[in-house]
């Protein structure tokens, strides 16, 4: 599976090549990097995915860049899946750790 592969979570369509998340008629364009770490967090389901290895995936290992960035990534996701569906959660925090995809995509 690459990271430019539609799927859906739940009711909620991801479509990396558009940075678009979609249920029915509601759009939402998000920036291609939080694309990006939603497709990979999707594409490591059901496994932790470790700070480091996202960073390394995503911002080719640039920590500096990547430890801001991915928690306002993982911020934005939260808030963006959450206006779809307010009762699911679908990212954990595993604290100092790293991050989990609750739910199985279906591609």
């Amino acid at each position: 599976m690459n990271l430019n592969t539609s799927f859906k979570l739940n009711q909620c369509k991801v479509q990396p090549p558009e940075n678009i998340i979609s249920n029915g008629d509601t759009k939402l364009t998000l920036q291609p990097k939080f694309i990006e770490v939603l497709a990979f967090l999707a594409q490591q389901y059901p496994n932790l995915v470790t700070r480091e290895q996202i960073i390394e995936e995503i911002w080719d290992g640039n920590f500096y860049v990547g430890e801001k960035a991915l928690t306002n990534a993982i911020w934005h996701l939260r808030k963006s899946l959450k206006s779809f569906d307010a009762n699911i959660e679908f990212i954990e925090t595993i604290r100092k750790t790293g991050y989990k995809l609750l739910i199985e995509p279906e591609y």
